[in-house]
């Protein structure tokens, strides 16, 4: 480190130098912290450290007392939920954890979104304010991150570039890994993310970065989703995962080299249907949007023309109101209206039963065309299940939607 180079070009100018700045250098070597003057700024120490290639920014921990007392009950509330609920592969296995929890300290660190020094300097109202009661832990370039699962057990992988969550789970865990589902990456920055991993949820997601913790709970240990959070929360005040040793790992080999050739995980692409909500042509799935999405939509299948506008205002929840032009029907009698086409006014509704789980499928109940001339008039039961790239849709309808004449709508004909 930069501390060492300093204690080397000290030690020419004699004895008094030597004791002075060895002290100083002790102190770095053991625990990578350095000392900080009240009213300097971030961005000055970064420069002040110069450039050295060993040197890990994305995990320097800058530590706050402060902070320390939120941290203390954050810990304090993991342990009590650990000693106290049940949930969990086993007992042993929340022991595990709890001693585990109980070995790590309370640091106080505060996540720094950003360590670039000029970005900083450019932009001081970002540029963080230090004490001389705050430290600055500066760690070296890990070349591994951390892998732990619900049974307590940690393995620490050989960090490769382009490499996603799923990897590194299928490296520590064999075929074990199908058993999760969601993941909680811990970046070396401090970052908390969670990610979905199972192949009825994956979703695009951040790479883990070296230095990462990835916690890995399976789906059938019933670890509450909102410990996890808190769990990597607390988590992510301990810096880098190299600077605690995790090698209690199944894989006898812990080094991945691929990422086994698979595309990078993307967001599943929600379409919609001729009628404007979630669906396939003609079908509507029992798939939801975004809540808050407002979307517009023109579709012209001979003989209809429709135009829709469709808002989704809860996860659950999915609306819309369709205008149609109906071309082979006439408005009315041509002594009135002449050849105009005949139009139609329709209010449609989508409520989603039922989430997708790793064997439960998505269901939704909808219903079209409420009110009015009933045109349209038709409800339906539909379930969607991906697996992989593919999602599978089944339903039955009534009314308009179903192909069989003598079912009839309960809205309408």
């Amino acid at each position: 480190m930069n501390c060492l180079g300093r204690l080397c070009r000290k030690i020419q100018f004699g004895p008094l130098a030597v004791s002075v700045v060895l002290t100083m250098s002790i102190d770095c070597l053991a625990s990578d912290t350095l000392r900080l003057k009240d009213g300097s700024r971030l961005s000055d120490w970064l420069v002040s450290q110069g450039h050295d290639v060993g040197s890990y920014p994305v995990g320097l921990s800058w530590q706050v007392p402060a902070q320390r007392e939120a941290q203390s009950i954050l810990k304090h509330r993991l342990l009590a939920r650990l000693g106290t609920e049940n949930f969990g592969e086993s007992a042993e296995a929340r022991a595990r954890i709890a001693q585990w929890l109980r070995d790590l300290p309370v640091t106080g660190r505060v996540p720094l979104p950003v360590v670039d020094a000029r970005w900083l300097q450019a932009h001081p109202e970002r540029d963080p304010i230090l004490d001389a009661e705050h430290s600055l832990v500066m760690p070296r370039r890990p070349a591994t991150l951390t892998v732990m699962v619900s049974s307590a057990q940690q393995c620490a992988i050989r960090h490769v570039s382009g490499t996603e969550a799923g990897a590194y789970l299928q490296r520590a865990l064999g075929n074990s890994a199908d058993a999760v589902d969601m993941a909680w990456i811990v970046q070396p920055d401090g970052r908390v993310q969670r990610v979905n991993v199972a192949n009825w949820n994956m979703a695009a997601q951040d790479e883990p970065a070296p230095g990462a913790w990835i916690w890995a709970p399976a789906h059938d240990a019933n670890w509450p989703n909102d410990f996890s959070q808190a769990l990597a929360e607390f988590v992510a005040t301990q810096g880098v995962s190299s600077a605690i040793s995790a090698s209690d790992c199944n894989a006898p080999a812990t080094e991945i080299t691929t990422q086994s050739n698979r595309d990078p995980a993307r967001d599943p692409y929600i379409s919609s249907n001729d009628w404007g909500f979630a669906g396939l042509m003609q079908t509507p799935t029992a798939r939801m949007a975004e809540a808050g999405e407002l979307r517009f939509q023109y579709s012209s299948v001979f003989p209809y023309d429709r135009g829709s506008v469709v808002l989704q205002p809860l996860d659950w929840l999915e609306g819309g109101f369709r205008y149609t032009n109906i071309r082979n029907r006439l408005y009315g009698p041509a002594s009135l209206s002449g050849d105009q086409a005949n139009k139609d006014k329709s209010l449609d509704l989508k409520f989603r039963l039922l989430t997708e789980t790793t064997t439960r499928p998505q269901v939704a109940l909808g219903i079209i065309d409420i009110g009015g001339t009933g045109l349209f008039s038709s409800e339906y039961v539909v379930a969607s299940k991906r697996i992989g790239d593919f999602d599978w849709s089944a339903g039955i309808a009534w009314g308009n939607r179903c192909r069989w004449q003598y079912q009839k709508s309960s809205f309408g004909d």
